[in-house]
């Protein structure tokens, strides 16, 4: 059997183009090595030019090439296909076309999704990672936008110069840093379907805030804990350099930063000599952009620079390059501890060390990369792994209500910072007022309801006088003409009769409520009212209405309450007589 002769379809497509050129079919395919039987069957036309070497696939190269269009084309819409995505619309394509194939219930296994990534090398697996909305709203223009503004306004100011020096040109940022991390792939014996590893809270963490520079070089890092007080037992275990944050989430917030500019940042410049003034790029985090902060930075050579919103994925050096292999090293220091530590859990106070070992580990390179890739040196967008960002449709951009300069130290920045403080102390005032009309509203509309009140008790007391008044008379007159045809009994009636348990009416506040006596006292009477309810029913309060009242407010002894339903509704016929003082 003649051995198998590798070559390209590019070699074959050359030796092709020799010999219509007037090439021997021999010379050329010793020249291009290609065989040159192949070769002289393409010439004459018994197989065709252009075919694929080995058996044949199971999808048509069309089919194989819109497949490879359609992964492209779905990775840069931020929605990436999977191994099995890819492999479950192969098997609806030949299901459909009701093909025969070797596939079990017709989808490709490994081999063929390993043959087909060979059969195109512009497609290759990658970690996908994900992205906010906001973040893939970010379009190429804003990019560009954001570097002509700041190098603009860094020539106004004269400090386009810095943009030439690496060692001045700064990034800082913060990430958290589980003190267990997920251990990742393990080896264990052979069937063992579950394998544990002593983790501890998993979701236990430290901010750790780090910051380097273009030539390569870390500052000394700050690490934030959620305790009022450091623990001597923690201190102890830092780098003299390092900084120690406190805060009650355990996040960094703007007096944190604030402390680690003052009091770590600066001083390792002074003290590395480093020329001021310096760039710092950061994100534009609240706990960033203070006033406090932009006017220590400009009395000290600080230039703060705020990085363009919701694009340090592509812009911030820590995010593109640093944070990624500081962790995997991280959690292999994590590992090694645990080793060295059998059956022990990593806490707060073996951070420092641990991570110091980890942090070693990040190179130079790597740092001068990132710095690279996120185009801030060299300065410009061109530098920009734009791949990342993906353009709104039809070019929409997101629109911006107000301009907010990105250099926090310049004097555009604290102008409209000032600015802001005066809106802000305007919008309290505004609040104040608007409470303080609120409570002379709600005072003059009780005012004006008890002065409606009293005007109806007044009104009501009237008509009781002249109720009693009109019925002295009538009493006076009948007495008077039946003096003599009647008993004397019957002119005056017996005093009624109170005792314990009697029902009643009573009179309060010029109403009358039904109710039950519950104790006697000389000429007072305590009672426990009832409620009116709906209609002309009543119903006892869930916490009884006991009042004591006078002989004269017990106005007459009725019978007892009738039940009207299960849900406690009572009536009290005595008390139509005066409905038209209870409603």
């Amino acid at each position: 059997m003649a051995p198998i002769k590798k070559y390209s379809p590019e070699q074959m497509g050359w030796a092709i183009d020799a010999v219509r050129r007037g090439s021997n079919i021999n010379d050329a395919a010793q020249r291009f090595n290609v065989p040159r039987a192949t070769l002289h069957n393409k010439i004459t036309g018994k197989s065709p030019k252009e075919c694929s070497m080995g058996p044949s696939t199971v999808l048509s190269k069309t089919e194989e090439d819109i497949l490879e269009v359609w992964i492209k084309d779905m990775a840069d819409k931020h929605i990436p296909v999977t191994k099995d995505t890819l492999l479950d619309s192969v098997q609806s394509i030949i299901i459909e076309k009701k093909q025969n194939t070797p596939f079990t219930k017709n989808r490709p296994g490994k081999k063929w999704y390993s043959a087909f990534l060979k059969r195109h090398p512009e497609i290759a697996e990658r970690t996908a990672q994900n992205l906010c909305k906001a973040r893939d709203n970010v379009t190429e223009d804003e990019i560009e936008k954001w570097f002509s503004e700041v190098e603009s306004d860094l020539k106004k100011r004269g400090l386009s110069q810095v943009l030439e020096h690496p060692e001045r040109i700064f990034n800082t940022d913060e990430s958290a840093f589980f003190l267990n991390p997920k251990p990742g792939r393990v080896l264990a014996k052979t069937g063992q379907k579950f394998v544990y590893s002593c983790s501890g809270d998993e979701k236990k963490n430290l901010t750790v805030l780090i910051t380097g520079n273009a030539a390569g070089n870390l500052a000394p890092t700050m690490v934030v804990y959620d305790y009022a007080r450091i623990p001597p037992a923690i201190s102890a275990t830092y780098p003299k350099d390092w900084g120690i944050g406190r805060s009650e989430s355990g996040w960094m917030c703007s007096g944190t930063f604030y402390e680690y500019v003052t009091n770590v940042f600066n001083p390792w410049l002074i003290k590395e000599n480093i020329e001021k003034p310096v760039l710092l790029f950061l994100d534009g985090h609240s706990s960033h952009l203070t006033l406090h902060l932009a006017n220590f930075c400009s009395r000290n050579g600080i230039e703060v620079v705020a990085l363009n919103p919701h694009s340090t994925h592509i812009m911030q050096p820590m995010d593109v390059a640093v944070f990624r292999p500081l962790k995997l090293s991280w959690r292999e220091e994590v590992r090694t501890w645990k080793m060295q530590n059998l059956g022990q859990v990593l806490e707060k106070h073996d951070f420092a060390p641990v991570f110091k070992t980890g942090l070693e580990k990040i190179t130079v390179a790597t740092i001068k990369n990132g710095f690279r890739a996120s185009g801030l040196y060299p300065f410009g967008p061109e530098y920009v792994n734009m791949s990342k960002t993906e353009e709104l449709r039809n070019n929409k951009k997101r629109k911006i209500k107000e301009k907010i300069p990105f250099t926090i130290t310049s004097p555009a920045w604290l102008a409209y910072s000032t600015k802001k403080e005066e809106e802000k102390k305007k919008l309290l005032k505004e609040k104040e007022l608007r409470v303080i009309q609120r409570e002379e509203k709600k005072n003059e509309k009780a005012n004006n309801k008890k002065t409606n009140v009293k005007k109806q008790r007044n009104n009501i007391k009237s008509t009781e006088t002249e109720i009693l008044h009109l019925q002295s008379d009538e009493s006076v007159t009948s007495d008077a003409l039946e003096l003599d045809d009647g008993p004397l009994s019957t002119l005056f009636p017996s005093p009624m009769k109170v005792t314990h348990g009697s029902y009643v009416i009573v009179l309060y506040e010029g109403q009358h409520f039904p109710g039950i006596v519950n104790n006697v006292n000389n000429n007072e009477y305590e009672v426990s009212t009832m409620t009116f309810s709906s209609g002309k029913s009543y119903k006892w309060p869930e916490k009884p209405d006991k009042t004591w009242y006078r002989k004269e407010q017990v106005v007459e002894v009725i019978k007892p309450p009738i039940l009207l339903n299960k849900r406690g509704f009572y009536s009290v016929k005595e008390m139509e007589k005066y409905s038209d003082y209870t409603y």
